[in-house]
């Protein structure tokens, strides 16, 4: 009888493993489908698409829980463009230069759990007075999108990068993507308890805007030139803001000394910003670059004391940027990098 119960429970264990090495398969495109979203439809819980390298034209619906979907090398081979519907071939700038109005959804819709999603440049998600995304996660209390990734992306002429929506969108990992000349480099509203890390957001209107969106952390980022560094509205509270490198947002005010702005609090909710590099060690020009109670009562303090002395090691710049520093001038911070201040806000 022992012996019987022993081989009933190691052919149950057999069973199983074989279930979940069933379970498990790598999909091609274009060798297996010759789209990615064809592959998605094929895939189940588990399931890994590898896409090679080239440029696909097409919007991707990810509807597929635990599913990693990525490039076979990297961003900057792999390149997906907001599909162009049949009825909309005259292709027109929209007034930022952002991609092309009137033309493209979501790139990709990400609307299940543990989805991962790595080494794409995805572009041209633009409809005009619509806010699409070149990476777009979206979900509700009754129906979430817990604990996806996205990471070593490249998002840049979309209206939002990357876009996280809803309450239902928590413990999702933002990392070592870079968002350039969007509307929005990143987008939160409504979204919940995420980490956002390791990031460039260059040259778009905003770096990061955030609007009730609540317990995010937001650390070791790039944040340079864009028209606004970070944005915050509507009740964005209990937010970790630390060791990111904001440097140069906005246009530079002479009388003030400052960039304008280098973060924005359009809320009544007091921010705490401390221990970022702000490209200067001098207080008065890193508070005439933020936006707050000072310049309008009716705003929330946002407070940067303590600050680091210079830039943050874990935010690293990339390579190209520095030439784009040096043609705005930016050497004329080099003799203030490292000048230390003490004198509190």
């Amino acid at each position: 009888m022992k012996r019987a119960i022993i081989t009933g429970l190691g052919f149950s264990i057999l069973l199983l493993a074989g279930c979940g090495g069933a379970g498990a398969t790598e999909i091609w495109v274009p060798d297996d489908h010759t789209s990615i979203q064809d592959a998605v439809y094929a895939a189940s819980s588990g399931d890994t698409i590898i896409v090679r390298d080239g440029t696909y034209h097409e919007n991707v619906d990810v509807n597929v829980n635990h599913l990693t979907i990525r490039s076979e090398n990297g961003s900057g081979s792999t390149t997906v463009v907001g599909s162009i519907p049949a009825a909309a071939q005259a292709l027109t700038a929209d007034s930022n230069g952002y991609g092309f109005n009137g033309l493209s959804d979501h790139v990709f819709d990400i609307t299940a759990d543990y989805v991962n999603i790595s080494g794409f440049t995805v572009t041209g998600a633009t409809i005009e007075s619509k806010s699409k995304a070149g990476i777009y996660i979206h979900g509700t209390t009754d129906n979430p999108a817990l604990n996806n990734s996205i990471k070593n992306c490249t998002a840049i002429k979309n209206d939002a990068g990357i876009y996280l929506k809803g309450a239902g969108v928590k413990y999702c990992v933002i990392e070592n993507n870079t968002c350039s000349e969007n509307e929005y480099g990143l987008r939160i509203v409504n979204a919940k308890k995420n980490d956002i890390k390791h990031n460039s957001f260059i040259t778009n209107e905003y770096g990061i805007h955030l609007s009730n969106g609540d317990y995010n952390n937001i650390s070791c980022n790039y944040i340079f030139n864009n028209r606004c560094g970070i944005y915050f509205k509507s009740r964005s509270t209990e937010n970790i803001i630390e060791c990111n490198n904001i440097i140069a947002n906005g246009e530079y005010n002479e009388t003030s000394g400052g960039y304008e702005w280098q973060f924005y609090n359009d809320q009544e909710e007091d921010v705490s910003a401390t221990n970022n590099w702000w490209g200067t060690a001098d207080n008065d020009e890193i508070n005439a670059s933020i936006y707050d109670w000072e310049d309008n009562p009716e705003k929330g303090d946002v407070t940067y004391l303590p600050k680091l002395g210079g830039p943050s090691s874990c935010a690293e710049i990339p390579e190209p940027v520095t030439l784009v520093m040096v043609t705005i001038g930016l050497l004329s911070l080099i003799g203030i990098l490292y000048r230390s201040g003490v004198s509190g806000r």
